[in-house]
């Protein structure tokens, strides 16, 4: 009768308790020669993805007992049990998932149920192959996709750069491992069922933060060390702008989010004084005179004026006042250069950095707001707008934004230059929510309580635990709801009251789940080490001077926000009300009750769990896209709701609802002092403002008037490029200031594009009928890069419709661009381009092909290195010494197809694998997947053709004289299989594989007419397949063996094979000559049992056998006694070195101690070394 498994398990863990007892009195009586036998029971195991978790024999018995359920013979409860007890008791007391199963693999091997060991190592090895198709696929959907959720949130970020590839795949694999272990369920379920987002979730394990406000005045006063380097404090305005660079880039890479300098007048003022005492220095050395009382000469502002009637100290204090503005101008320019150029996160992502300014009234500080205005206005390389630092203008009343204002005039200048630049966007320092009470217009440290914030919205200043600033603070993580969801769940109830009833209900429960997810994640944050994040925590991050880097960021990390975003309020309402808060005063009251409760609901996880939460106006327009794809696919196309492609970000009134910039004001600006997390106010004008800086001051009286925080302007503008003249007209056919027509064409030529637009059909006779354009229109497949889609592509389409009525081509095939070593696109300005005529005069242009599509996908981007196309010219060496070595063999020799039955095992298993190859590769380029087909067959030729079949047929092809059908079929298959390599290679290394297949078949014309490899049936063979593998894995085992013993290649050794399956003896009893020279066999003997075979034998454990070396064929036992000897007395002395230095008061006093350290660890090495040597010479003396 048999009992319920859980009773069974119950009464397991009581035998177990019973079995500690005798186990423990057993060991403590029992005397072991053998230093292996030590009592250890298994206490931790180490998962496959590192985790460590506390051992559960269970797991071990389960396993084993669904392997019996599959065997004809059943379960056997008490082998389970002897099995689980025996690894549980056996095993060190810290041991790897693999190693357990290992052990579980042997037990089951040397117990009497062999069935179940097959079943056992057959179903681990599945679950083997399903983890591997699993993260295959995933990859296989990153390479091929260009455009996806997957692509990473960070727009600027470019995402199909081998960089950005490779941050896919990490961010890809690392997002699953957050879902099962760093989650709860209730939160992944909200996840996937479309309620929240987690932002940055491929960061999760990083524990890294978002973003940080600069303390900039820190880094340029005292420098900072990186952990790979370190910076000297800067001395002048040009090191000062460098530093501030590096400080953005820097401080990226240890993070995930924006990078903001809060004060970047106040920042680089004082510099700007050092590099004017610089110019008197230098004209009190032109002219051997002293100005030191010049060094600190009060200045009103720093403007360049003419020298002309100025003498004394005036003109002295007016050419220094030109150098230094020249000096910032120039260091402005190069700031925003910077900016644009510099790159962090791998070389992949331009540094997301903003700088706010605006309200330093010093000579100094405004001369940097001045400087880096004109160069913005100018612009960057040929005219271009640059896109960072994304600049904010701090506008405060009786400093920078009234006609009565010290920095009125700069104020005028930042409106012109948004009205051509789109930058700086506005911040309102008046807004009530953006005062504080500690700001004091003669502080010069005023810049401390002035709120700062981040280009995209991001905004901290209120603080729990700490001073109200933004400076040396930012956001810690940020989650968003997903509000459109819970109200069209709400939609099918009749009654508005309980409908909106339901949706508070909803939103509160998963307020709930995000507040928990937040500080869950904030949890996980505080266990980082500050030395994770060498510049954040030592010189950004508020109170961080505190830490050492082995300290937690714990006691710091409160200083910072966790964000609740939302997004799609316009939506929301529409499900709720019908109409969106734009078009309806009651749709308006409801969105403001709606974004006050997530509000107030803040304020109280604020108070339970004790962080700073604020409530963020989401701006992700990926985001909100994908809300809007799943809930549609859920939903269906609702009106107002789910039919356009995205849902309107957080709380802003929808684009496509036509209305006032003021109205579009009065309705946003209520929601501004209850997000503030981060919030924004866009204008969208139709006119030119290019040349009406008024407009723009206009927008920010409007922002003032509602008490807006932050606000941007968008617009249209044509540029002139001839004169630089801008306006925003749609139809501009002459310019109005030069007067220059650039749309006027000469009668007899097309534009280039166009042109060439007409290549697919205007290079076959067209517009005659002709045969060639009959015949060869339209082709099948256009081959071109990503870059001119929108230049050439699409004209193609468009000209071949209009021209012959259909598409040119059939497919189009988009490949990367080829860039520098850095990243950079190849040109020549930068000097950085790649001659491929000399890369094929060093390497050849087989390796050039080569090495441009190994390993690239379509569509992504690839770095040139000269290593790489060496290693590719390594590879042609690889197949040009192989086929020589082929051909010289088969020299003299009258070469005969064999028979089936002539075919050795090796043979059959090689032209199985050539087999397969040939239908892999052709799905693979049927699919245009270059890169993975080439590496296909790179594989195989260099691993299982050359390292392997070529190595298995020199036994016989050396002795042909001996065995001359088994040499003939043996040269015949590398003949053959040489053959169909090369056609597969063709495609790839024209030239090489051309000449090699000429030389190997002299009768034919060249390797582009033969036939392409097909898969045969009759060149299928399993049963040789598998067979070689075994081979190959006792090669592999006996050569680690023998690495490992350092036995030398000459030496010879008799190899016992024991396996209990009859199959299986007799595949090694077939196959002994492909592996018996390999694993340097003196004599192979195969055997169902280890009969004959001593006991200091060396075991090597291989799938389904166990292989035995005698000791004695491995070690020369007296040489290897005299070198024992020898290195016991040679760390005898170095014993007797160390302790005597490690015991001399006057060494562990005087030296470094680092120096004691190392001397510590070095005496723990040769003590280890010697314990290991005596335990050696034991059991040699046996």
């Amino acid at each position: 009768m048999y009992i319920s498994e859980l009773t069974y398990f119950n009464c397991i863990k009581v035998f177990q308790k019973v079995y500690h007892i005798v186990i423990l009195y057993t060991f403590a009586t029992t005397k072991f020669t053998n230093l292996n036998n030590k009592f250890i029971m298994i206490q931790t195991v180490i998962k496959r993805d590192g985790r460590i978790v506390g051992f559960n024999e269970e797991k071990i018995a389960t396993a084993i007992r669904k392997a019996m359920l599959h065997t004809e013979n059943g379960e056997d409860r008490e082998l389970v049990r002897q099995i689980t007890d025996h690894i549980s008791f056996k095993g060190d007391s810290q041991m790897t998932v693999e190693a357990i199963q290992d052990a579980v693999e042997l037990e089951l091997m040397n117990s009497s149920r062999k069935d179940v060991a097959q079943k056992y190592i057959a179903y681990r090895n599945q679950r083997s192959i399903a983890r591997k198709a699993k993260t295959r696929d995933m990859f296989l959907e990153i390479i091929n996709i260009k455009s996806n959720d997957i692509t990473r949130e960070n727009a600027n970020m470019n995402a199909d750069t081998p960089a950005g590839m490779m941050m896919k795949f990490s961010s890809e694999t690392t997002k699953p491992f957050v879902d099962d272990y760093l989650l709860s369920e209730e939160v992944k379920e909200a996840v996937e069922n479309n309620y929240l987002h987690i932002h940055d979730k491929d960061y999760y394990p990083t524990k890294s933060l978002t973003c940080v406000q600069h303390p900039l005045d820190h880094i340029l006063k005292y420098g900072f060390s990186a952990g790979h380097g370190e910076s000297r404090p800067a001395k002048r305005i040009e090191t000062a702008s460098i530093l501030g660079c590096i400080s953005l880039e820097t401080a990226q890479n240890e993070m995930h989010g924006g990078q903001a300098i809060p004060a970047f007048d106040f920042y680089l003022a004082p510099y700007v004084r050092n590099s004017f005492i610089e110019e008197i220095k230098n004209l009190e050395e032109l002219n051997g005179q002293n100005y030191s009382h010049l060094y600190q000469q009060k200045l009103d502002d720093y403007v360049n004026r003419p020298l002309e009637g100025l003498s004394g100290d005036e003109r002295i204090i007016q050419h220094a006042v030109n150098k230094t503005v020249s000096r910032v101008h120039q260091s402005m320019e190069a700031f925003i250069h910077n900016m644009n150029t510099i790159h962090s996160r791998g070389g992949n992502q331009v540094v997301f950095s903003s700088i706010n300014y605006g309200t330093d009234t010093s000579a100094e500080g405004r001369c940097i707001i001045r400087e880096i205005l004109k160069s913005t206005y100018r612009g960057v390389g040929n005219g271009e707008t640059a896109i960072f630092p994304i600049q904010i203008w701090k506008k405060k009343r009786g400093v920078s934004y009234l006609p009565e204002d010290r920095n009125y005039d700069l104020y005028q200048l930042a409106c012109k230059v948004t009205a051509r630049r789109f930058f700086p966007n506005f911040l309102n320092l008046d807004a009530t929510f953006n005062q504080s009470e500690d700001w004091r217009a003669d502080d010069p440290q005023r810049y401390m309580h002035e709120v700062a914030t981040m280009g995209c919205r991001t905004r901290v200043f209120e603080n729990r635990f700490g001073p109200k600033t933004s400076i040396g603070r930012g956001n810690l993580s940020f989650s968003t709801i997903n509000i459109v969801r819970l109200a069209i769940e709400c939609m099918h109830i009749e009654n508005k009251e309980e409908r909106i009833a339901q949706f508070f209900a909803k939103l509160d429960h998963m307020l709930d789940i995000t507040a928990r997810q937040l500080h869950e994640r904030m949890e996980f944050q505080k266990t980082a080490y500050a030395k994770q994040f060498p510049l954040l925590m030592s010189s950004l991050w508020l109170g961080s001077e505190k830490l050492k880097p082995n300290d937690t960021i714990a006691p710091v990390i409160n200083q910072g926000t966790l964000g609740i975003g939302f997004i799609g309020l316009a939506e929301c309402l529409v499900a709720l009300t019908g109409k969106h808060h734009g078009e309806d005063a009651a749709s308006q009251e409801l969105g403001l009750k709606i974004v006050s409760y997530i509000r107030n609901r803040a304020n109280q996880f604020s108070e339970e769990y004790q962080h700073n939460y604020s409530v963020l106006a989401t701006p992700a327009e990926g985001l909100s896209g994908k809300f809007t794809r799943r809930d549609r696919k859920k939903f269906g196309s609702l009106p107002g709701i789910t039919d356009r492609d995205y849902y309107t970000n957080s709380n802003h009134v929808p684009v496509y609802y036509k209305c006032s910039a003021r109205h579009k004001a009065e309705v946003e600006a209520p929601y501004h002092e209850m997000t503030r997390g981060g919030h924004i106010f866009y204008v969208e004008m139709d006119g030119d403002a290019t040349h009406n800086p008024e407009v723009i001051m206009q927008v920010v009286d409007m922002m003032d008037r509602y008490n807006i925080g932050y606000g941007s302007v968008n617009h249209n503008r044509n540029r002139c490029l001839d004169c630089g003249y801008e306006n925003a007209e749609t139809h501009l056919e002459k310019c109005p200031k030069c007067g220059c027509d650039h749309m006027e064409q000469d009668p007899d030529t097309l534009d280039t594009w166009f042109s060439s637009a007409l290549w697919p059909f205007s290079t076959l006779g067209w517009p005659d009928k002709t045969e060639d354009l009959d015949y060869f229109y339209p082709t099948d497949v256009l081959v071109t890069g990503y870059d001119i889609i929108f230049f050439w592509v699409i004209r193609m389409i468009f000209s071949g419709y209009e021209q012959m009525g259909k598409a040119p081509f059939h497919t189009v095939l988009f490949h990367g661009l080829v860039r520098d070593s850095q990243g950079r696109k190849m040109s020549k300005s930068l000097g950085n381009g790649i001659d491929p005529l000399e890369v094929i005069d060093k390497y050849g242009a087989d390796a050039l092909r080569l090495t441009l599509i190994t390993g690239n996908a379509p569509g992504n981007d690839m770095r040139f290195y000269w290593e790489r196309v060496e290693a590719s010219r390594n590879f042609a060496n690889k197949v040009w010494n192989a086929s020589r070595f082929i051909m010289m063999n088969l020299e003299g020799s009258e070469i005969k197809e064999p028979s089936l039955g002539e075919l050795k095992p090796a043979d059959k298993w090689i032209l199985s694998k050539v087999n397969t190859l040939a239908k892999d590769v052709t799905e693979n380029m049927d699919k245009y997947e270059m890169g993975i087909a080439v590496q296909k067959v790179y594989d195989f030729i260099w691993d299982e053709f050359c390292d392997w079949y070529i190595e298995i047929t020199k036994t016989r092809t050396y002795n042909k004289e001996n065995d001359p059908a088994s040499a003939n079929a043996a040269f015949w298959t590398l003949k053959t299989v040489l053959t169909e390599a090369l056609k597969l290679l063709h495609p790839f290394m024209p030239f090489i594989t051309e000449e090699i297949f000429c030389t190997l078949h002299p009768e034919e014309d060249t390797i582009m007419l033969a036939k392409w490899p097909e898969y045969r049936a009759d060149w299928n063979f399993p049963a040789e397949e598998e067979m070689l593998e075994h081979c190959k894995d006792l090669v592999k085992g006996v050569r680690n063996v023998r690495t490992e013993m350092d036995v030398p290649p000459s030496r010879k050794a008799k190899i016992f094979i024991v396996a209990e399956d009859a199959a299986l003896r007799d595949s090694f009893e077939l196959t002994k000559e492909a592996y018996a020279n390999l694993a340097g066999a003196s004599e192979v003997m195969v055997q169902q049992d280890k009969t004959g075979i001593g006991e200091d034998a060396v075991s090597v454990v291989i799938p389904g056998a166990t292989l035995y070396l005698p000791l004695e064929d491995l070690v020369d036992f007296e040489k290897e006694k005299e070198r024992l000897l020898k290195e016991q007395a040679r760390l005898e002395k170095e014993l007797a070195r160390s302790k005597g230095m490690l015991s001399n008061e006057k060494f562990l006093s005087k030296a470094p101690e680092a120096k004691v350290q190392e001397e510590k660890d070095k005496l723990a090495g040769y003590e280890q070394m010697m314990e290991q040597v005596k335990e050696r010479l034991t059991q040699m003396s046996k």
